[in-house]
């Protein structure tokens, strides 16, 4: 007749011990103080490329509708912002004309079960990295060559004003893993992931959000445009 958080018993409910972890330690405040120390952030791509290195690797999936894909972001982009309609054709042509010369570059390219979301507030710098908030609800957002992983992270320090702590991350998996990415793939993906959150920043205007997120989907672009140069 007594609950007790030891012991044998029927089990009523569960508790989850959590760590607070330190917000000045995060990669995305340390970027925005501009704080980030390059030994701190060579543990945490060490680490990461481990990972990477440690997972089972698998075939990347057809790209047959990936073409379709970008072309329907696109097209929701513009109409979401038609005054940005330039900048997301020029875009696009520029996503499909890599496309048409590289198909069979991502034909070749593994995936595996990476983070699926891997951004700067879900990196905690220090002598041991914590990574967090992984995509867990769906598997096949998972599924990703490490490499794009690497360049959509390279495409948010950029954003954040880190541009080098990216290219960090990104030489050092090409140490250790030997993957030493073809020509122009980094730009792609770089490119690719820039569509997609440029539309995912244009949503929130339909949602009631204000100037900033023109200005983040301006952004976007931006740098999609100039990783395809």
């Amino acid at each position: 007749g007594r609950l007790t958080l030891v012991g044998a018993g029927t089990a009523v409910e569960y508790l989850v011990v959590m760590q607070r972890l330190r917000d000045e330690r995060s990669l995305q405040s340390q970027l925005s103080r501009g704080v980030v120390q390059a030994r701190e952030v060579d543990l945490a791509a060490e680490r990461l490329s481990d990972f990477y290195l440690d997972a089972e690797p698998e075939r990347a999936p057809p790209t047959d509708k990936l073409k379709d894909e970008l072309a329907q972001q696109a097209k929701e982009l513009a109409e979401l912002l038609p005054t940005l309609s330039p900048s997301v054709h020029a875009l696009w042509e520029r996503l499909q004309d890599w496309l048409a010369q590289n198909h069979a570059v991502l034909g070749q390219r593994q995936v595996i079960e990476a983070h699926g979301d891997l951004r700067p507030q879900h990196i905690y710098l220090g002598q041991t990295p914590l990574f967090i908030d992984r995509l867990e609800f769906s598997r096949r957002l998972r599924l990703l060559d490490p490499a794009e992983e690497l360049a959509f992270l390279a495409l948010e320090c950029e954003r954040q004003g880190g541009a080098w702590v990216g290219e960090r991350f990104l030489e050092i998996y090409r140490r250790r893993s030997g993957d030493n990415l073809p020509a122009g793939l980094v730009g792609f993906y770089k490119a690719r992931r820039a569509l997609l959150w440029a539309l995912l920043s244009a949503r929130h205007l339909s949602r009631g959000g204000g100037r900033e997120w023109t200005q983040r989907t301006e952004h976007y672009l931006r740098l999609g445009l100039a990783a395809l140069a």
